[in-house]
């Protein structure tokens, strides 16, 4: 195998790989767009809640909360733009630093359920997305993967651009071989009479410079 056939067969598994990662990028990122909209469906009785006449103050929000999970304290909430959606609360135990994510009616403050029940098919795609289902490694070979496509790129367009420059420099040096000779030089003369032109090709053709 020649060096310039390893370059070509490295550089074609390298462009594999490459639209591999990227086509991954591209289909979890399409997802990504619509990500609310796809949780919210697969989890419907996590999402919609009968809007009431008003929502509950935050002070009776954390009040009920915490009497409905003793030990725990509120450390963030979030909400929604729309009356239909319900709203998360964060809470975290006074006693061993753990963690647990609730929704809730803001109107009514009941609970609708935990994190736990959720179905967490868009984390996964977000989580993929990012770090390939793999934490820090997986942010790391996707680091790697960017760099590798936006080589792969430069170096597509050098390529085509040498490619072009040498195809242009081969056409401009025929050319020019071409319009060297004598004949070619007097194909190019343009004659707007007929006549003319006939007794001018007529007296090259005797000279030998021109074959009519």
């Amino acid at each position: 195998m020649t060096v310039r056939r390893l370059i070509l067969t490295i550089h074609l598994w390298m462009g594999l790989c490459a639209a591999l990662f990227l086509a991954l990028l591209g289909i979890t990122g399409t997802l990504m767009v619509f990500e609310n909209e796809i949780d919210r469906a697969l989890n419907p009785k996590l999402t919609w809640v009968g809007p009431g006449g008003h929502y509950l103050s935050l002070t009776e929000i954390q009040t009920r909360l915490e009497r409905r999970y003793p030990g725990y304290t509120i450390t963030g909430l979030a909400f929604s733009p729309r009356r239909e959606i319900a709203w998360d609360a964060f809470l975290e135990s006074k006693t061993s630093q753990r963690g647990m994510g609730i929704v809730f009616n803001p109107f009514t403050g009941h609970i609708l359920g935990n994190e736990a029940q959720r179905n967490d098919f868009m984390n996964k795609v977000h989580q993929l997305h990012l770090r390939l289902l793999a934490g820090n490694a997986g942010a790391s070979c996707e680091r790697c993967g960017g760099v590798l496509a936006v080589s792969l790129h430069f170096r597509d367009s050098a390529l085509v651009a040498a490619q072009s420059t040498g195809t242009e420099l081969a056409k401009a040096t025929q050319e020019a071989e071409f319009r060297s000779t004598p004949s070619a030089r007097h194909l190019f003369v343009f004659f707007p009479d007929d006549f003319f032109r006939y007794r001018l090709g007529h007296s090259l053709g005797r000279t030998g410079n021109l074959h009519c």
